[in-house]
């Protein structure tokens, strides 16, 4: 629900797992066209170099897209952090 409470602009990121599992599809993808890695730390740079990749796709798509997004989240902090101490509070009491 905390999700609803944040600017449109940001909400279809942060509500859905769709963007984590796409980019475990593609990771799954890059893997498969290589076959057989000789070794852990191959895996691990093919693996670092998409995350660094997309990493920077993501921050340069992100200062034009959630300029206003941020400038709204920035108004609302104090409301969201309060929804995050009540949700964490609630977490506590449920454990």
């Amino acid at each position: 629900m905390t999700a609803m409470r944040l600017p449109e602009q940001m909400r279809r990121c942060a509500r859905t797992s769709n963007y984590l599992e796409r980019l475990n599809k593609e990771i799954k993808r890059r893997s498969n066209v290589v076959g057989v890695l000789p070794s852990d730390g191959s895996a691990v740079r093919l693996v670092g170099a998409l995350l660094m990749e997309e990493n920077d796709r993501w921050a340069a798509m992100s200062k034009a897209y959630y300029s206003t997004g941020v400038a709204e989240l920035e108004g609302r902090m104090a409301e969201l952090a309060g929804i995050a101490r009540e949700q964490a509070r609630l977490m506590s009491a449920a454990g």
